[in-house]
């Protein structure tokens, strides 16, 4: 990894420490999108991101709907398109063997959604979100504390700490502050 991506990554990592509790070993919920992508540009996705989390502890994670979407994705090309078929098929193989499955208790009809109500609440469990999913990447910059993970050209960038988020830390800072000049 180059010098000032690790850089930004060590500075992105140690903001979400700091602010939203985000520490080792981390979650990596992973969508459909993100793991296709990966397959597709054949990444070694283990080592790059034991690179891009400075050599911490990660767990990697799926949620039954973006399984699920695979398989519809797989079963809609099966008879067009083998090579798109196949690849929908491993990626969803993928998930199968190097993911833990969660299974989420309310009824979501998209992947998209279940993983945004996954992270709500200030993002409580600690989740990093891997997605290559515009429409879901701009619901989860307007949450705070929500760690994205995205693949461009091959490299793994952990994007820096969305406004939200910067917005939610400066508003704690000043809460102390207030607090500490009351006393």
């Amino acid at each position: 990894m180059r010098h000032g991506r690790a850089k930004a990554a060590r500075k992105t990592l140690k903001f979400f420490a700091i602010t939203g509790n985000i520490v080792a070993p981390y979650k990596i919920l992973l969508d459909g999108n993100f793991i296709v992508t990966v397959l597709r540009n054949k990444v070694p996705i283990v080592e790059r991101l034991e690179k891009l989390l400075q050599g911490e502890k990660f767990h990697l994670l799926v949620t039954r709907s973006s399984l699920n979407e695979l398989d519809a994705l797989m079963n809609a090309f099966s008879d067009k398109d083998e090579e798109k078929s196949e690849i929908f098929r491993k990626a969803k193989q993928f998930g199968l063997d190097e993911c833990e499955i969660i299974e989420e208790k309310s009824s979501c009809e998209s992947a998209g959604n279940e993983i945004s109500s996954l992270v709500s609440e200030r993002n409580s469990n600690g989740y990093f979100v891997a997605t290559q999913d515009e429409g879901l990447s701009d619901v989860l910059r307007e949450m705070s504390n929500v760690p994205i993970i995205r693949l461009s050209r091959a490299v793994l960038l952990l994007e820096s700490p969305s406004s939200a988020s910067r917005r939610h830390a400066s508003g704690e800072e000043r809460s102390k502050l207030l607090n500490m000049n009351e006393e």
